[in-house]
């Protein structure tokens, strides 16, 4: 039984950093504030989406929140998505939405109060726009689901120009658990090393 406690030890350490490094770690607290983060939502008093589901992502520092606002019963079922993403010091980094099937993505002049989006959706079509609202607008009170799965496939990272960071996070995620691998292997077997080199 012995035997089994330094290779659980070493696996659990490099199995520890690598998650810490690919981002998986961050994802309970970037969860967490979910409430605090969630966007601002505006649109018109008898329009309001039946629900908004939001998938949470983080990689190499940054943290996606992607929203899909569901609306059951307008002309046929729809889903509106955006997304917004956080840079590694907390700050907005890029919001995204889908204006008739085109990807727009601010990384400027986003309109936010107290790091969090504003989002106005448009009258009939229910397009997401980063805006202030017009003034026969509402408040929209909701509580964001969270999902693992989106309505459609959508690679935001490569829309907000991050997909060669996320590459980055598995690099050094891949490289910094074995480094800790190797460390742990060297102070818990010692004699077994200094045999393999002398």
């Amino acid at each position: 039984m012995l035997r089994y406690v330094k290779p659980a030890v070493i696996f659990a350490l490099t199995f520890l950093v690598f998650i810490f490094f690919y981002g998986v770690v961050a994802l309970p607290f970037s969860i967490e504030r979910i409430s605090d983060l969630k966007p601002i939502l505006y649109g018109y008093e008898n329009d309001p989406p039946e629900n908004v589901y939001v998938m949470v992502d983080a990689k190499s520092g940054y943290t996606l929140y992607a929203y899909w606002a569901y609306w059951a019963n307008h002309r046929k079922a729809e889903y509106e998505p955006f997304a917004v993403i956080y840079n590694p010091e907390g700050k907005i980094y890029a919001f995204i939405t889908r204006e008739h099937w085109e990807w727009r993505v601010k990384f400027t002049g986003i309109i936010q109060e107290n790091n969090r989006v504003i989002v106005y959706f448009l009258a009939e079509t229910h397009t997401p726009f980063n805006t202030y609202p017009p003034p026969n607008t509402t408040l929209i009170y909701y509580t964001p689901i969270i999902t693992t799965a989106q309505p459609e496939p959508v690679d935001w990272w490569s829309l907000a120009g991050l997909s060669a960071k996320p590459s980055e996070a598995l690099k050094n995620a891949v490289f910094y658990s074995m480094l800790t691998a190797i460390m742990s292997i060297t102070l818990l077997y010692p004699e077994k090393i200094w045999r393999l080199i002398t």
